[in-house]
């Protein structure tokens, strides 16, 4: 990149020396300052020409490229300065508050009135794709480009709404505009780009992903609140037991505790509140890094480093060089490969309190995991102190609840997960509503799933052995597992069965 500048610059500097002789030569100082063999003419075709004037006409040529090259920079420089300090604002997203997905409608039509107008403007439309996705609580705006039309959607509850079709000709200056305020590249429309999106004063803030595709770039903004309560420990929906056990594993000066579950389950904001409970308990004293890819939040509580594997800082690097800042409690966002695991344990090891994630299928498989990555057993049962697995579920809409009865083919289900009766109920379905859009559910809710390694569990993961073997220890020493949590929020008509068993199986 730096080459790439430098090159860049010195071309520009060439012209301008260029343009400068031409300027000279047309202000009648040619031919004093021109050379010798300036001054020879040419015949061509019976034509004469001087030598001169071929030089001066390159000149004037370089001079009028250096003045497009300049002001092109400029424009960039321009627009680059406007969107690192423009902020979008609650005045320009005129915010209503939290509307349910009833509203829907309402901010279709508001989108519409801006796709209507003779000249439709894109900052409008795009401060009116954020206001609906805010104020109905998506966690992600879709604009999906193809042949004739963009669609607009939203994610609300973990399923899309389509909000709009934008026309085909829009999209571009949509998709620019989303690039100028997220500070990037808005010449670039064949690589991918990723960025953000500052929304301040709204409380509110965007990640911005663009994707080239065949119909041009589609764009995914991932919507997140600063709202300190969203971080709260006591407010994730854990039991009171999984709730007081993590707060005393979070009190520890070191050890390692592991989260896992899909993509999209809700890890990064329960590691978010443990590392915010830790700072309230310790105060400043406590000296708290993350490494992550990417940062999702900024939390003045503690110091945060962004993952570039492109430029040589990955997980291992990162990790390697942050253990000479004197940390004392450590998030990394992903443990990938053997070299992060080997640095991850050892830090766990030496007076480190490490948080980190695993893709794996429950909390007990975790360990072989870690153990086929490359981490050494008994220092994987000696470094680990606990293992998070987690789920989200759609929460029933309390206003059309309705109590049903355990089907045929959720018996089986049960009886396949090795429960051969399912508990006394009652238990609920949806029904549907106008506060819903007649789907039955408002919100998402966590299912959990807490580890704690004893004594016991240690002997077993140093064995190496198998995952079913570690989860029937784990519970008979008190674990609940994912499929009994949401057994018991089903009970008390917070989730359908369905829900439970769709999430507590995979």
């Amino acid at each position: 990149m730096e080459r790439g500048r430098t090159a860049y610059l010195l071309v520009m500097l060439i012209l301008f020396v260029l343009g400068f002789l031409a300027f000279l030569a047309i202000a009648g100082y040619g031919d004093r300052l021109a050379p010798e063999w300036m001054s020879q003419v040419l015949e061509f075709q019976g034509w004469q020409i001087s030598s001169g004037m071929l030089a001066w006409g390159a000149f004037g040529l370089g001079a009028v490229v250096f003045l497009l090259l300049l002001v092109r920079q400029l424009v960039r420089r321009f627009r680059g300065r406007r969107s690192s300090g423009q902020e979008v604002t609650e005045h320009d997203l005129e915010l209503p508050g939290s509307q349910p997905i009833s509203a829907l409608p309402a901010f279709a039509e508001s989108v519409a009135q801006v796709l209507g107008a003779r000249s439709p403007s894109a900052p409008q439309l795009v401060n009116q794709l954020l206001r609906a996705g805010i104020a109905l609580g998506a966690s992600d705006i879709h604009l999906t480009p193809d042949r004739e039309v963009a669609r607009a959607s939203l994610r609300v509850n973990g399923v899309l709404y389509e909000l709009a079709s934008i026309p085909a000709h829009l999209h571009p200056a949509v998709v620019s505009r989303i690039k100028v305020i997220s500070e990037l590249e808005i010449f670039v429309k064949n690589r991918p780009q990723d960025g953000r999106i500052q929304m301040n004063t709204t409380g509110f803030g965007a990640r911005v992903s663009i994707l080239p595709t065949n119909h041009g770039e589609k764009v995914v903004l991932r919507l997140a609140s600063h709202d300190p309560a969203r971080y709260d420990i006591d407010a994730l929906g854990m039991t009171a037991r999984v709730r007081d056990t993590l707060k005393a594993v979070l009190n520890r000066n070191q050890g390692l505790i592991v989260l896992t579950g899909p993509t999209g389950s809700g890890k990064t904001t329960t590691m978010y509140a443990s590392l915010l409970h830790i700072h309230a308990t310790r105060g400043d004293e406590t000296n708290i890094v993350t490494l992550e890819d990417p940062i999702e939040f900024d939390f003045p509580a503690f110091s945060q480093t962004q993952i570039e594997a492109s430029r040589g800082l990955t997980f291992a690097a990162g990790l390697r060089s942050l253990l000479r800042q004197d940390p004392d409690v450590i998030l990394m966002g992903e443990i990938r490969d053997d070299e992060s695991a080997d640095i991850g344990m050892r830090a766990a090891m030496t007076g480190h309190l490490l948080l980190t994630t695993v893709h794996a299928d429950n909390a007990a498989g975790v360990f072989p995991r870690l153990v086929q990555i490359g981490v050494d057993p008994v220092q994987l049962a000696s470094a680990t102190a606990c293992v998070i697995s987690q789920r989200l579920c759609r929460r029933l809409c309390p206003a059309c609840r309705q109590e049903a009865p355990v089907s045929g083919a959720q018996r089986q289900q049960l009886a396949l997960l090795g429960i051969p009766e399912p508990p006394a109920g009652p238990f609920y379905s949806t029904r549907g509503c106008e506060k819903c859009v007649g789907k039955g559910f408002d919100g998402r809710m966590a299912l959990y799933e807490l580890l704690v390694v004893s004594s016991t569990l240690r002997d077993l993961v140093a064995e190496r052995a198998p995952s079913h073997r570690i989860h029937e220890q784990a519970c008979q020493e008190g674990m609940r597992p994912l499929l009994l949590d949401g057994l018991a929020k089903a009970r008390a008509g917070l989730v359908t069965l369905d829900e439970v068993l769709r999430v507590a199986s995979a």
